[in-house]
């Protein structure tokens, strides 16, 4: 899905690394995975916490679709560094594959967070939404989707370097900017949709089909701040034919109140409180879901709570939530007070965890972070 994979880990020198990373790059450039996996391992042995390396050794896990190894490899670096944001969008790129969407876009979200002018973590995003949308629409229109159709998303090859502006349809490959073919996901949605809808009987003309999967693809980047494409001008009424002076005034006017009844009213705006009580929705099913990503994604960045740093209280609610073998969260009257780009939010909150049980109230506090609440503080009384 992604088609831009960062390599090359904090290459500012912040980090030595004991085997030269260009090294390795220069090896995956030539096509010589198996060299360059023997050097990392060679590198790993004398230190197995080089951060380069073990980002590197998640990239070439990744080509090899070794997708959980290099997860696992991606969310551990996550957790340590949490100011980068390559490790998040290649989870985002490994999520995307497996069609783990949700999952693609928290770990965005928390790529953007780390750094909002991260151009590659933006267009991905974009990509990941457009893909949804058009999922949706296809089960909406009871269309089967077509495993041919991929969203055209950006895995990176580097990290720590200053990002370049992502180009349409290529891929940064090992700093090298070596591009692949990939295809974009509204055009992709919409030859789906249309040739789904040719083959079946009574379906509706594969242009109304690519119109809703377009209008769908446009929302979805409007909401990511991507331009969104212009509204199709309305069809002119056919001009009516010469008619009798006793033929009924009404009929003249039926076909412009028809195409008039279907317009689509705009959605209202959301209140700063409806807005609040979202991100408690999504807080709370992430937690619930043992989704870390997506639950870490409704805090502030460098969210430290009780803990000595953001890494350390990653730890800690990673036990606690993704350790579980299952989780029961109720939140019950939530109340939200406003004020200005701060807010509070106070309700009951029942938990069951294995064999853990709490019932009692707690309270979050947010602020406004890039124009959306996120939590700044939490406290839970019995």
């Amino acid at each position: 899905m992604l088609s831009a994979l960062a390599f090359a880990l904090f290459a500012s020198g912040a980090f030595a690394a004991t085997v030269n990373i260009s090294d390795v790059t220069a090896l995956m450039k030539s096509g010589k995975q198996t060299e360059a996996m023997a050097m990392l391992e060679a590198g790993l042995k004398a230190d197995p916490h080089d951060p380069q390396l073990r980002f590197a050794q998640g990239v070439i896990y990744t080509e090899q679709k070794r997708s959980q190894e290099a997860i696992a490899i991606f969310l551990k670096l996550s957790e340590e560094f949490p100011n980068l944001p390559e490790p998040y969008n290649n989870l985002a790129v490994l999520y995307s594959q497996e069609g783990q969407y949700e999952k693609a876009r928290a770990a965005l979200n928390m790529a953007i967070k780390t750094n909002s002018s991260y151009a590659t973590a933006y267009e991905n995003l974009g990509d990941v939404h457009a893909r949804m949308a058009a999922q949706a629409y296809d089960k909406a229109l009871n269309l089967n989707s077509d495993s041919a159709v991929k969203s055209k998303l950006t895995i990176l090859r580097t990290l720590g370097i200053a990002p370049m502006p992502a180009r349409a349809n290529s891929v940064a490959a090992a700093g090298t900017g070596v591009p692949h073919g990939v295809i974009a996901a509204a055009n992709g949605a919409a030859q789906a949709n249309a040739a789904a809808a040719a083959a079946r009987p009574g379906a509706p003309a594969s242009s109304a089909s690519n119109a809703q999967v377009a209008a769908a693809i446009a929302a979805a980047r409007g909401a990511t701040g991507g331009p969104a494409a212009p509204a199709p001008a309305p069809a002119p009424a056919p001009a009516p034919a010469a008619s009798p002076a006793t033929a009924s005034p009404q009929v003249a006017s039926a076909a412009p109140a028809k195409a008039a009844a279907v317009a689509p009213a705009a959605a209202p705006a959301m209140s700063e409180s409806q807005q609040v009580l979202a991100v408690i929705d999504d807080w709370s099913h992430a937690w619930e879901g043992k989704d870390l990503l997506a639950y870490a994604a409704t805090y502030e960045p460098n969210f430290k709570g009780a803990a000595k740093s953001h890494s350390g209280w990653l730890s800690e609610r990673r036990s606690r939530i993704v350790g579980k073998r299952s989780i029961r969260l109720i939140v019950e009257k939530p109340s939200v007070t406003v004020q200005g780009d701060t807010a509070k939010a106070e309700f009951r909150q029942i938990y069951d965890g294995d064999s853990v049980h709490s019932d009692g109230m707690k309270t979050l506090t947010f602020k406004k972070v890039g124009g959306a609440w996120r939590i700044i503080s939490e406290v839970s009384s019995s």
